[in-house]
Parts: C-alpha cells; structure tokens; sequence
C-alpha cells in the first residue's frame, strides 16, 4: 500500500486533494512504474503514533510541518482494492 499525508506543508487548512480523496476514495497510483489500484481511509488517531516514524522516515520536513500548525495532519492509508 501507500501512505499519503495531508500536510500541506503545515497550512492551517487541508489540501484540496484532501476533500476529493475522502469523496472518491478509490484510487490508482503509479510508483516505481507499477500502477496500483487502492482504496484510501483516513488512519485512525491510535494508528498514527505508529505511522508517523515511517512517513518521517520517507520526508524529513513532515516533523516540521506537525510544529507549524495546531491541525491534525491527516494521513491517508492507501491499501489494494479488492
């Protein structure tokens, strides 16, 4: 699957992206020349404390971005689509 973060660079508001993911949350992704056809929930506030480390990991600024704003960042977990 696929983690997607919702940062906006740690805007006060959500991306706009945001609001269509959560409208249509099926989706496809290209990476590394695989395409994948995902469906896209909201993690839940007990999964992030694990989830955090691992996008962290992928882009260091994610840290920053959780200091520059009072809102939750949402992070999207992207899993295969039955």
């Amino acid at each position: 699957g696929v983690l997607l973060v919702a940062s906006k660079a740690g805007a006060a508001k959500h991306p706009v992206w945001y609001y269509n993911l959560v409208k249509n949350p099926d989706i496809e992704v290209t990476h590394r020349g695989r395409n994948m056809h995902l469906r896209a929930r909201l993690a839940a506030a007990e999964e992030k404390d694990a989830l955090w480390p691992v996008c962290d990991q992928h882009y260091e600024p994610f840290a920053d971005y959780r200091t520059r704003t009072h809102r939750d960042i949402p992070i999207f977990v992207c899993e295969p689509s039955l």
